[in-house]
């Protein structure tokens, strides 16, 4: 419906969202926090990206605009900078965006020419990978930007998701990478560039990823809500019902207990991972 929703699940009526932002014109595609959980940013298919400040004791927003997302915003991701957010968009644009001044600089790092499907930048080696929309992964150097990609191949659908965890046994932070495909593949990446699939595609075409803070767990969004536990992936996937539409959009919470999936049923719940038996809490208030 164009609108985003934000709900503070701590308030005294966790149910009710404590913000809504109707200032853009099209689709919300993308969200991201900040390292501190301060700053969200949303981008959209009209070509802006809100910055929506969290700050206690008012909540201020800023639109950004400039020509370099204007074919529409697919991906965002912080990384561990809060004064830099990176940007992949429609028309194939890598944007890295510095937020330290008054006014942001732009900066194009490359234009792909098809569709940045996704993003996510490395917690070591500063680096940012991508996954377009003709099923290549890209990783890009922060430093020096002008470097030549290595490239990871293996999907054959459009790359929906990213993500990174730690290797089993070795507890370093991004030492693995995830990716994931609309045709439901779901691939493990090592240092070395050696690969593995799941052992078996996800339900249906898929739309999200996500990996738990812990690196315990990792989930997917598609027909329906897929909890794999990463030390046992031979044993197949946990399914969540709740949903009755695809499944949009997966992240679990800072402290890993909890996991949130957005579907197009209009509705949000909220897993607690403690007690998978228990009923998902339910938020709703978007119309589309």
């Amino acid at each position: 419906d164009n609108k985003l929703r934000v709900w503070d699940l701590s308030a005294a009526d966790p149910d009710r969202p404590v913000l809504t932002d109707d200032g853009f014109r099209a689709r919300v595609n993308t969200l991201d926090f900040d390292p501190a959980a301060q700053v969200l940013a949303a981008g959209s298919e009209d070509g802006t990206i809100h910055l929506i400040s969290l700050r206690e004791p008012s909540i201020d927003i800023t639109a950004l605009q400039d020509e370099s997302i204007a074919s529409g915003v697919l991906s965002l991701d912080f990384g561990d900078d809060p004064n830099l957010l990176l940007a992949g968009t429609t028309s194939g644009n890598l944007v890295k965006i510095d937020l330290s001044q008054n006014l942001p600089v732009w900066r194009t790092l490359i234009s792909l020419g098809t569709a940045i499907e996704s993003l996510v930048v490395s917690p070591v080696g500063h680096k940012v990978i991508t996954g377009d929309r003709r099923g290549a992964i890209r990783a890009w150097s922060l430093e020096p930007e002008n470097a030549e990609p290595s490239v990871l191949t293996g999907h054959e659908a459009q790359v929906r998701g990213l993500a990174f965890l730690s290797e089993p046994g070795q507890g370093t932070a991004g030492d693995m990478l995830v990716s994931a495909d609309q045709d439901g593949t779901v691939i493990l990446w090592s240092q070395d560039g050696q690969s593995r699939h799941l052992p078996e595609k996800t339900d249906g075409v898929l739309y999200a990823i996500d990996v738990s803070p812990d690196g315990q767990w990792l989930v997917t969004g598609g027909e329906t809500v897929q909890l794999w536990a990463l030390a046992d992936l031979a044993a197949g996937p946990r399914r969540l019902p709740g949903h009755v539409k695809p499944v949009i959009s997966v992240r679990f919470s800072p402290d890993g207990k909890s996991l949130a999936s957005g579907s197009l049923d209009r509705t949000i719940l909220i897993w607690d991972l403690v007690d998978l038996e228990a009923e998902p809490r339910r938020l709703a208030g978007h119309l589309a």
